[in-house]
């Protein structure tokens, strides 16, 4: 059951701010980018997404974010991705969608939608410049450039889907991406649940991720060994009544973090809430002794619920985020410099 609550919590803000006592109205601040379901084909069960225009004018971010890593980091390299492609972003990105599929014929897939706005022009013609070592194919109205296969990942391509999406991912879905362009009836925005899902977001969150269990607990008895690593067999023999589940990240001076599970009755909500709690008896027990901050964090996570629905609350005071994830850092940098 905890590496169940893991992948759930796996699973891309419109700031409201209090006026002050100037007599000068303040600027309205941004709205939320879309969270457009309408670019994802109907078999996606997953989606994720992080508003990173609001994001940045959080003082948690922003701390986490000047913290200078000793060694290679996943977020300058990213970056450094992106700028490569022609993308700022600081300027030019509003928001990332990450998205996993379903596919009878290849299994499943991982694929991102960066949201922003986008000079296809510029990025064509980088793209197409011999020293960026892309290949080039049409598929219709669109083309999708490929990466060099990378070690560990494999086929990387992406499309420039219009002048504020752009997709990533494996050339297979991306085509599923472009179809769904031209037919979006019957995209991931006809799915009713989803739409919901994506609908309770809170205006202050600047993070969500949104679960299909339906079509989840679909393609544990019909496509076992596509699924992600860690959805396998016995793993996942408790998720077959989970509905649903939603959560949202909202990040000021702190964070706070709410996961909702919706299950198909309210005895297995019941069940899966005592089962909770019982873990999270048991990492009080073990981690009170071995790391304070830890214990700390186990202590603020609150399970409640009623009816069908499960809701997990987790309020965590800044400086313990920062401690948290400076010695995630830390450890990250440490078995960097030993496979050295």
């Amino acid at each position: 059951m905890g590496r169940n609550l893991t992948v759930l919590g796996r699973m891309t803000l419109a700031g409201i701010f209090l006026g002050g006592f100037l007599a000068c109205p303040k600027p309205a601040p941004a709205p939320r980018p879309n969270l457009d379901l309408s670019y994802f084909p109907s078999d996606v069960l997953f989606v994720a997404y992080a508003d990173t225009v609001h994001l940045k004018e959080s003082p948690l971010y922003r701390a986490w974010d000047a913290r200078v890593p000793e060694g290679p980091d996943r977020l300058t390299e990213t970056k450094t991705f992106l700028r490569r492609l022609g993308i700022d972003p600081e300027k030019d990105l509003d928001g990332v969608m990450v998205a996993y599929r379903l596919s009878p014929d290849t299994g499943g897939n991982w694929l991102a939608l960066l949201r922003g706005r986008f000079d296809l022009g510029r990025m064509t013609k980088g793209l197409e410049e011999p020293s960026a070592r892309m290949s080039a194919r049409p598929y219709g109205r669109w083309t999708v450039y490929s990466l060099a296969l990378v070690p560990g990942v494999g086929d990387v391509s992406l499309a420039m889907v219009d002048p504020s999406a752009i997709a990533l991912g494996k050339v297979t879905t991306l085509k599923k991406v472009l179809d769904t362009r031209d037919a979006p009836q019957q995209s991931l925005s006809a799915n009713a649940m989803m739409r919901q899902l994506v609908s309770n977001l809170p205006s202050s969150a600047q993070i969500g991720a949104f679960l299909d269990g339906r079509s989840l607990s679909r393609a544990l008895r019909d496509q076992r060994g596509s699924l992600p690593q860690g959805l396998d067999a016995p793993v996942t023999s408790n998720l077959s009544s989970i509905v649903s589940a939603d959560l949202s990240a909202t990040l000021t001076a702190d964070l706070a973090l709410r996961l909702e599970i919706g299950s198909d009755s309210p005895k297995h909500a019941q069940s899966l809430s005592d089962a909770l709690k019982g873990i999270l008896g048991f990492a009080r027990l073990g981690q009170g002794v071995k790391d304070p901050d830890l214990a700390r964090l186990v202590d603020a996570v609150r399970v409640d619920g009623q009816g069908e629905r499960v809701v997990l609350r987790l309020d965590v005071p800044g400086d313990l985020a920062k401690r948290l994830e400076a010695g995630k850092k830390d450890d990250g940098d440490r078995e960097g410099a030993a496979t050295r």
